[in-house]
């Protein structure tokens, strides 16, 4: 078969082309003095006062679920470089790093989510970034000049789509200003971590706005290489982001924005339990090439006040590129498990290349509108290659699947029309209701070619298939107002994810066809309260949840055929959060959350191999997580000449219980705790600071694999990968 062409899919500019037209014709004919927004002098509030969780600015306390919203200010002092790095704060988010390498980790919310991520478009959990859709394996992707992360519990498919059937996350970055504003940030600590970063924002004229941010991070890694004692790589991200904004009218405005982020150095690891000190990993005598991934996004949002509604055109465009060389026999692995290890048993590289194209159309209520309401069309084109190009070679199996060279192509287009309005019924009683309806395409183009050396009977091979599906989503909730403070409310959603395609199908080298995977549901309630004081000293926020899950996804791996299977499992999740924060006397903040979540698999198929069981607990989800923070800051006297000096202190703990290390419930990761820890001193526009991650040098696991005995009668293995011990550094910053 033929490689399809990789010509890049038309951007549909369309309508944010020609309603910005529109607007600069109309600006033309205003006058003058109107070109301003009122108010655009005024500083940017870094503290996040609404919330974008339904597509439109609203109080976190009027939306009727549960939102984590992590200000942009804390993830610099917390140190919080990615995405991922963020969600790992938050109590109820469960993650598996998958072999240390976010771009293919999985995230659920709450127990819900595939138990075991089946493709690259098996994301249970929605992204996007200023409104543009990302596949969540983009969260390794730096994170830097943010204004706030937002997670959202619980399905979202009304308004964000198939891939959100847990929750989703939405990232909002720094936006230009009408004032000069910036900042330059430098740390260097232990483990020869390094970063650099910077932002600057400036009017560029009456209309016009930019801003331009960037970061860098090095460091060496954790793991060192058994063979040479060497650390098995060195870690380099860096990350650029410019921002236009262009507002002609009081009522309108066009961003404009582009960023390029690219990462390397980020191996995929299994190293053998229990881990040495330090850890380290046999790769055998095979040159190993450093892995990279990089990034692309460009953005335009549209937003005009019609003077009834907000009109809102979002398109966007996100090339991402991933290569990785992987080693298919760990020496420590292979020597627990058959006795010995080969010395090369050869490579194979993986390529995963990525583009999606997007464009959202919708209106929604005005700020202050007696009813909420937002209504839209949305279009989606999303392309994968999942390759392994260049014909590996595996010198201990030479008729292993690997020995060849593998083409996958990837294509899903999605079309939404959708909508959700929230209402009084009665004085203080509110009315949520919404709906989406969704048409999906997708289409499997696979070719294997057998490289000389694999003596195996097929030569070639190829699989071609496509599926159809269309459905509906929707929630149903009320919210009553307890008082001026605080709010009750009942929610009931449906999420639901579409089937698709295995990105790791085997069946078509022995000359199958890779069947696709079937789509999975889930039906959830959750009951509530929001408290906020009228001074915003204290605030309490407390959730029950119930959701139950069917068919969802699950790839297990055949450690004897190096094939790759997937099945479908219901599960059913129950639990409780509550999150909260105290200002007692000025200068000190507490802040804590705790999470309960009972998850379990209540359904397998008669037909299943993979060995999980109804009973099981929901590998990676553990029952009790909880953060607790403290941030402290005291004026002080006359410190080297600075204007009005001043102490800062911020400490954060997460805590996490015992989980399973997957479905069949085979082995269990340990609970674990870490805290960190950053103090420092400021005056006028500068910061000295001392930080310290993982406070107690904790090495808890970040992910866990089974693999069962390969010989009658031996030993079993258990394969994960331990978070960075304890690091400490310095750090500088000047604002301007």
């Amino acid at each position: 078969m033929s490689k399809p062409s990789r010509r890049r899919p038309f951007l549909p500019l369309c309508p944010t082309a020609f309603a910005a037209l529109w607007v600069a014709l109309a600006a033309a004919a205003q006058p003058a003095e109107e070109a301003r927004t009122p108010g655009a002098d005024e500083p940017k509030t870094l503290e996040p006062v609404v919330v974008r969780a339904r597509l439109a600015d609203e109080a976190p306390r009027e939306v009727p679920f549960s939102v984590n919203v992590i200000g942009g200010q804390e993830m610099e002092e917390r140190r919080l470089f990615s995405v991922e790095e963020a969600l790992w704060q938050i109590p109820g988010v469960e993650m598996n790093s998958n072999g240390g390498d976010s771009w293919n980790a999985n995230v659920r919310i709450r127990g819900v989510g595939a138990l075991q991520k089946v493709s690259g478009e098996d994301a249970s959990v929605g992204l996007t970034v200023d409104g543009q859709p990302m596949l969540v394996n983009n969260m390794s992707s730096q994170a830097f000049d943010l204004e706030r992360v937002e997670v959202l519990k619980g399905p979202q498919g009304t308004l964000l789509g198939n891939n959100s059937e847990a929750g989703a996350i939405n990232v909002i970055t720094a936006k230009p200003t009408r004032h000069f504003e910036g900042y330059v940030r430098s740390e260097i600590g232990t483990d020869r971590q390094r970063m650099a970063e910077g932002a600057i924002s400036s009017p560029l004229s009456e209309t016009l706005s930019a801003r331009l941010a960037l970061r860098g991070t090095a460091s060496d890694h954790w793991v060192h290489d058994w063979q040479t004692g060497a650390v098995v790589s060195t870690p380099r991200d860096t990350g650029v982001r410019g921002t236009l904004l262009w507002q002609p009218l009081a009522t309108t405005r066009l961003t404009l924005t582009a960023q390029h982020d690219s990462l390397r150095g980020h191996p995929n690891i299994f190293a053998l339990h229990p881990y040495g000190d330090p850890v380290t990993v046999d790769r055998g005598t095979t040159p190993w090439t450093n892995d990279r991934r990089s990034v692309d996004r460009v953005g335009a949002t549209l937003e005009h006040d019609l003077g009834f509604a907000l009109l809102t055109s979002v398109t966007g465009y996100v090339k991402a590129d991933t290569w990785m060389m992987n080693i298919p026999y760990e020496g420590h692995q292979y020597r627990r498990l058959i006795g010995m290890a080969p010395e090369d048993g050869g490579y194979f590289v993986m390529r995963n290349g990525e583009e999606t194209t997007s464009q959202e159309l919708r209106l929604s209520s005005r700020p202050g509108d007696r009813v909420f309401w937002v209504a839209g069309l949305n279009w989606l084109r999303h392309q994968r290659d999942v390759d392994m190009p260049f014909g590996a070679f595996d010198h201990f199996y030479p008729t292993n699947y690997t020995n060849g060279t593998m083409l996958r192509r990837l294509e899903s287009t999605s079309r939404a029309v959708f909508g959700e309005a929230t209402f009084p019924v009665a004085e203080r009683l509110k009315l949520t209701t919404g709906l989406r309806h969704t048409w999906d395409r997708k289409r499997q183009r696979a070719s294997w070619q057998a490289v000389p050396g694999n003596d195996g009977p097929i030569r070639y091979a190829e699989d071609n298939d496509a599926l159809r599906d269309h459905y509906t989503t929707g929630r149903l909730g009320l919210g009553w107002a307890l008082d001026a403070q605080t709010n009750l409310y009942a929610m009931a959603s449906r999420g639901y994810k579409s089937g698709g395609y295995n990105d790791y199908g085997t069946n078509v080298t022995l000359g199958g066809r890779d069947a696709p995977y079937a789509a999975a549901r889930v039906n959830a309630v959750e009951i509530g309260a929001k408290h906020e004081s009228a001074d915003g000293r204290f605030g309490l926020n407390a959730a029950l949840f119930e959701s139950r899950g069917k068919g969802d996804h699950m790839l297990f791996f055949d450690v004897m055929t190096f094939g790759m299977y997937a099945e479908n499992v219901d599960t059913r999740s129950r639990g409780l959060e509550l999150s909260g924060f105290w200002k007692p006397t000025a200068g000190l903040t507490l802040d804590a959350a705790l999470a309960y979540t009972d998850a379990k698999i209540t359904g397998v198929a008669a037909t299943s191999t993979s060995g999980a069981a109804a009973g099981n607990r929901v590998p990676d989800s553990p029952k009790w997580s909880g953060s607790i923070g403290v941030q402290y800051r005291m004026p002080l006297g006359a410190f080297m000449g600075w204007q009005s000096p001043a102490w800062s202190t911020r400490i954060a703990a997460r805590f996490a219980s015992s989980r399973a290390g997957d479905p069949q419930n085979q082995f269990t990761l340990p609970g674990y705790h870490q805290i960190d820890l950053r103090t420092g001193v400021s005056g006028g526009k500068t910061e000295l600071y001392l930080w310290v991650k993982n406070l107690t040098d904790k090495r808890y696991d970040s992910f866990g694999y089974y693999y069962p005995a390969m010989v009658e009668g031996g030993p079993d293995a258990v394969m994960g990968l331990p978070v960075r011990g304890r690091t400490v550094g310095v750090g500088f910053a000047y604002y301007f």
